[in-house]
């Protein structure tokens, strides 16, 4: 039999019994299953009215059809239901009361209840840190894009900050290969492996639905690969924006400006007064796609669509009926015609991220809009016209594209008309605090503060210090966890230092693993410290001894130091060449 994932994780706070002694009721109907624990002692109403301990969504059984009493043994008594409760093989009158043990099956119409031990104590789950989960994420865009299963990224917020109970129940719903961090107070992260989308989008319906139950706060995004991207930074600004429903994602740019930005700001100005097509290049993060929305708005267009595609998140099949739309019957599932993105933009812009990963097929497609503003839909016959604007974005050099027969040159040249290059952040050094104030500002309204939180001049020479690898996006996420740990409202070094090493053991039973200290009352459970926490954002000579001090824990290896360190082993690898680090060759035996 194959079920639907519609499970209630454990309950793993509990009573004082041993796990072998508690109970637990396991729900079958269809093909959905549900479990629930039952408590060490008291009653538990099981039907299909909202706020009843065990619902189950099944229409053949009454809003409120049995309750189970635990006391010294386990009862079950009907409560008056239409269709009846079966013990045994006996239907049980309205209100009568009998006993039932491990093994029983109970009868609910279509629905099989039955009582089982509840199993031993699962291993504990570790919460991570932030940048470990971030790691871990680019690890699988990595597998991914070698044609392994997709994954889904997934993103807790629960503005009423339950944490114990929220993190519990979220303990309780990991599976083997999945990993749980905490983003900051209230803000948790998932990792599901080998998730497809739709299962994904179940799961995580059913997640939504257990932790309502909790808090009526809670809310949950999802972003799937490589549905919804290739790349960690663009699934974790997918999840992010999703649960929060208001656009997080969106990377701010403040004034006044570093003097290059500046420059840059000007010559937008002027470029957006005209049609021509601009091609925005720089590193990930650097504020590429925020550039893309002022050409547009401050364009004589500005009245019409802006429309953004990413190229990279997509197959070429899907990118190719995205872009072009499609007609009725073309493929399964295309029961109507549906316009594309390049008519959804007409008489506006079309801002197409990372156009390096666009396929030559559908480049020398687009390539033909570009020249007489004509193309047909999948499938169509009709060629149809647009008038749009073209924007694009790559972190990719795509002279160097061009040289390996990956990218048209024909297309750069189209798209590439006012080529404009974005700095990264280490580069303009004088902005980073007034970003970070507006982050902090933003952070704080997001979190309904009536003061805005202020940055201390120690925490803004802290983040001056710092590289910013990530860029502005880097910077942001930092200051909106500052907001949310920082005391008083001022951030402090302490805040937007980035700790990479320190994870939380959950325990199954609610109590810190062996080796970590017990949690306070309330409070978030307690936080493991391995033999050396890494630096947060610090010199290049923080980063060297840092490399050092972990190759040389390791032995050398690679893999095993850049995992405690929390970053992709890509990353270490170049960090090491950045330094003169000699790569450790593996000892003959």
């Amino acid at each position: 039999m194959s079920f639907k994932s519609e499970t209630q994780s454990l309950d793993r706070g509990g009573g004082n019994l041993p796990p072998s002694d508690r109970l637990r009721v396991l729900a079958l109907w269809n093909d959905q299953h549900l479990i629930h624990l039952l408590p060490e002692s008291g009653s538990v109403t099981v039907g299909r009215a909202e706020g009843v301990e065990f619902r189950i969504s099944d229409k053949a059984i009454s809003r409120h059809h049995l309750n189970f009493h635990v006391r010294e043994r386990l009862y079950v008594e009907d409560l008056g239901s239409a269709n009846g409760t079966w013990v045994r093989g006996r239907s049980l009158k309205a209100g009568e009361t009998v006993e039932v043990n491990p093994g029983d099956m109970i009868e609910l119409g279509r629905t099989m209840l039955f009582i089982q031990r509840a199993p031993a104590p699962a291993r504990p789950v570790q919460i991570y840190t932030h940048h470990y989960f971030e790691a871990r994420v680019d690890d699988e865009c990595g597998r991914a894009a070698g044609g392994v299963a997709s994954f889904a990224v997934i993103r807790v917020h629960d503005t009423a900050s339950r944490g114990n109970s929220v993190e519990e129940k979220l303990a309780g719903s990991v599976r083997p290969g999945d990993v749980l961090a905490r983003y900051a107070p209230g803000e948790h992260e998932l990792l599901w492996v080998d998730t497809s989308p739709d299962a994904a989008e179940e799961r995580a319906a059913a997640l939504s639905a257990s932790l309502k139950d909790l808090s009526p706060s809670v809310s949950v995004g999802v972003a799937c690969s490589p549905r919804d991207g290739r790349r960690a930074a663009a699934l974790l600004e997918r999840a992010n924006t999703a649960v929060r429903g208001d656009g997080a994602g969106e990377t701010l740019a403040p004034t006044p400006l570093d003097g290059t930005m500046e420059n840059l700001r000007r010559v937008v100005e002027r470029v957006a007064a005209s049609s021509i097509s601009v091609l925005l290049t720089g590193e990930t993060g650097v504020g590429k796609g925020v550039l893309a929305a002022e050409l547009h708005r401050k364009s004589p267009r500005a009245k019409g669509p802006f429309v953004a595609l990413n190229c990279a998140a997509l197959t070429e099949t899907l990118l190719e009926a995205e872009l072009f739309g499609h007609e009725k019957g073309i493929f399964t599932g295309a029961v109507k015609a549906k316009p594309g993105l390049l008519e959804m933009a007409d008489g506006g812009t079309l801002l197409l991220d990372e156009i390096g990963e666009m396929s030559l097929g559908i480049q020398a497609k687009l390539l033909g809009v570009l020249e007489d503003g004509k193309f047909l839909r999948v499938g169509g016959l009709r060629p149809r016209h647009v008038d749009l604007r073209v924007v694009s974005c790559t972190n990719r050099n795509l002279e160097t594209e061009i040289e390996r027969g990956t990218f048209r040159r024909d297309l750069y040249f189209r798209l590439a008309q006012f080529p404009l290059e974005v700095p990264p952040l280490r580069e303009r050094p004088s902005e980073i605090d007034e970003l970070a104030r507006a982050f902090a500002a933003k952070a704080g309204r997001a979190q309904g503060l009536k003061r805005t939180p202020v940055l201390s001049p120690e925490a803004q020479a802290e983040l001056r210090r710092y590289e910013w690898p990530g860029n502005v996006r880097e910077l942001r996420n930092v200051i909106e966890r500052a907001v949310v740990f920082c005391a008083d409202g001022v951030i402090r070094p302490e805040d937007v230092r980035v700790d990479r090493l320190r994870t939380t053991v959950f325990s199954p039973s609610g109590s810190a693993a062996p080796g970590s200290t017990p949690p306070n009352p309330g409070s978030a459970p307690a936080v493991s410290t391995p033999p050396r926490p890494a630096p947060g954002p610090g010199t290049s000579k923080d980063q060297h001894q840092e490399l050092v001090d972990a190759l040389a824990a390791c032995g050398g290896s690679q893999t095993r130091a850049a995992k405690l360190l929390g970053i992709a082993r890509r990353t270490l690898v170049n960090r090491m060449e950045k330094f003169g680090l000699p790569r450790p060759r593996k000892s003959k035996k």
